[in-house]
């Protein structure tokens, strides 16, 4: 009897240590899966964060590319995109009318040459007249002018000549007093003295900042003209008009 009841002992003691076996084995593949599942939920997070984050940059991107706006440095270096024909004086603005006219700017030569074609064969001045040649003859220094520029005729005997000065704003009046006395000075020359009354008629005219000296057109009016005085105004009359066309 004994012996039959140490076998049953025996038996349930073994019974219970698989038992106990078998709920720690199950214990720990529980806890097994739980972390295997929590690390791969992790992972899940991580791979979708960084899939997002890589889309949102490139779709930044892509929007930055397709706006169709670029940006360039003006010039202040600002990176900010320039207003194309902003202030320029170019493009026929408002800002323009700020340019000094044409007229302002008529050059001297040009001038002269208007003349020529007004008198034709008339017009005598042949000869360009060098800046220290009008500086010897006239007394009309570099620091007169902006621009200066004269012509007379080769001809001893013709007085004809064309200057024209345009003066420096504080300096017109002065350049006009040297043109009148040199006009004096071609009145006292004695190669000039059949054509003394012409010189006395020579024009000194002034219109904004230009000074000019001319003696032009016919010198011959015949025996049957008696007011050759009031012929040599008609002459020297047509320079007048042209040059005023020319700086109008």
């Amino acid at each position: 009897m004994k012996k039959y009841i140490s076998i049953f002992l025996a038996v349930v003691l073994t019974f219970t240590l698989f038992t106990a076996c078998g709920r720690n084995k199950d214990k720990n593949n529980s806890s097994s899966m739980n972390s295997n599942s929590t690390s791969s939920g992790m992972n899940s997070n991580s791979d979708s964060n960084s899939d997002s984050g890589m889309s949102g940059s490139s779709g930044s991107g892509s929007n930055s590319s397709e706006s169709g706006t670029e940006s360039f440095p003006d010039s202040s270096g600002s990176g900010m995109p320039a207003s194309p024909d902003e202030g320029d004086l170019s493009s026929g603005d408002p800002g323009s009318s700020l340019r000094p006219s044409e007229a302002q700017n008529r050059n001297l030569d040009e001038i002269a040459a208007a003349l020529k074609e007004e008198y034709g064969n008339d017009y005598l001045p042949d000869t360009v007249i060098s800046n220290s040649e009008i500086e010897e003859m006239t007394g009309i220094t570099s620091d007169m002018y902006e621009d200066i520029y004269g012509e007379k005729s080769a001809m001893s005997m013709h007085p004809d000549i064309f200057i024209a000065v345009k003066a420096k704003n504080n300096k017109k009046d002065e350049v006009k007093k040297l043109l009148e006395k040199y006009k004096e000075t071609m009145a006292s020359d004695k190669n000039y003295e059949a054509a003394g009354e012409r010189i006395n008629n020579a024009q000194v005219m002034e219109q904004d900042n230009y000074v000019f000296l001319y003696l032009l057109g016919k010198s011959d009016f015949g025996d049957t003209v008696s007011d050759i005085g009031g012929e040599i105004g008609k002459e020297l009359k047509r320079a007048e008009e042209v040059i005023k066309n020319m700086l109008s």
